[in-house]
């Protein structure tokens, strides 16, 4: 028995409304948690080395 999978186009996907609610909702979860500063730590890491050249 062969099985055939369709493939699913993702952006269709994306414009329905329920998940454009729950993206936002992921958004605005994500922009309150406390992974900023490891982000900015990160960044500013990433920067040093450019400056210094290695």
């Amino acid at each position: 028995m062969k099985t055939e999978f369709k493939l699913v186009v993702l952006n269709d996907v994306t414009n329905h409304p329920i998940v454009q609610k729950k993206l936002a909702r992921a958004n605005e979860l994500l922009s309150k948690t406390d992974l900023s500063p490891i982000y900015e730590r990160r960044k500013q890491r990433e920067e040093a080395k450019k400056s210094s050249g290695i």
